[in-house]
């Protein structure tokens, strides 16, 4: 003889649990995930939401495995600091500079910018052989 409230308690506490923990390896992953150190070299532009959206999709990218090696932001309160375990070298005025240094293999655009940013940024990638991509929202990688 059980109770009714046994009866609905029960389930509701056990699917809670099971999305409870989940949720907590997810938020761990995120919070503590580490990109290899031996993927492709990956050069991001953006900061902010697209930016965040933009690495976990990058973390979660399957075709290959993935080493952000920096972040291009235009805010300068960000630069020398860490955006979600990754540093912020500089402004977008620097790709060209460290398309050179950095050798990447790719430029991962977080967010779609305006068409005459969009032909600066082509033409310093063309310039390096790099290929340019761009993730708006971060759902898809599009050739640019």
């Amino acid at each position: 003889k059980f109770s009714l409230a046994v009866l609905i308690l029960d389930p509701a506490i056990v699917v809670l649990l099971l999305f409870g923990a989940r949720a907590l390896a997810r938020l761990l992953s995120d919070a503590l995930g580490r990109f290899p150190d031996d993927g492709m070299r990956v050069l991001v532009v953006g900061c902010g939401e697209p930016g965040a959206m933009c690495l976990r999709a990058l973390r979660a990218r399957g075709d290959r495995r993935v080493t952000p090696i920096g972040i291009l932001d235009d805010d300068t309160t960000l630069h020398r600091r860490h955006f979600h375990g990754v540093p912020v070298l500089g402004s977008s005025a620097d790709l060209a500079r460290l398309i050179v240094e950095l050798k990447p293999e790719e430029v991962v655009l977080s967010r779609l910018p305006p068409e005459d940013e969009i032909d600066a940024y082509r033409t310093a990638a063309a310039a390096a052989g790099v290929r340019l991509l761009v993730s708006p929202y971060a759902r898809a990688f599009v050739p640019l």
